[in-house]
This record gives C-alpha cells, structure tokens and sequence, in this order.
C-alpha cells in the first residue's frame, strides 16, 4: 500500500504486503522488502505487518472493489440538481 503523496522513484523496489507511509520518499535504486512499515524521507523501516493487518487491508480491498462494482452498476447514479444563484 502506498501512502498518500508517497513517492517511489525510478528502478527502486517495494516488496509485498508493504507500506509505504504518507509522504514517504522510497530512493532511486532503493529496496523495501516484504511485509513491513517503511516511513520518513527516506523511507526506513519502522515495523513488520503482522496477520490482523493483512486482515484489515484485505477487507478494506475488498470493500473498493464492490463499491466500484456497485457505482458502475446501470441506475447506480442519479442526477443532483445543484444550480448556483
């Protein structure tokens, strides 16, 4: 998962079940490896993800994937009348 406003550079590496803290800056050529909390400028590990975080970001990966579902269902929208005086 990559923070808001993150930055990951040219030919670096984030490994998986990773994260990237907002505003994190991950250096050209650098590697983050897998299943842990990587933050600051430059981006250092700061602790390893355990299973009630896989959990949590599995469900919350789910819940984007049926609302994008649900939003591009026909009818799924309705025109707001929102006229400006």
């Amino acid at each position: 998962m990559i923070g808001m406003r993150a930055t990951i550079s040219d030919y670096s590496v984030v490994g998986e079940w990773t994260i990237i803290g907002e505003m994190g800056l991950v250096k050209n050529n650098q590697h983050v490896p897998d299943g842990v909390v990587a933050v600051g400028v430059p981006v250092r590990v700061s602790g390893k993800i355990d299973n009630k975080q896989k959990a949590f970001w599995s469900y919350g990966k789910k819940l984007y994937v049926e609302m994008a579902h649900r939003y591009n269902a026909p009818g799924s929208f309705k025109r707001i009348n929102n006229t400006v005086k």
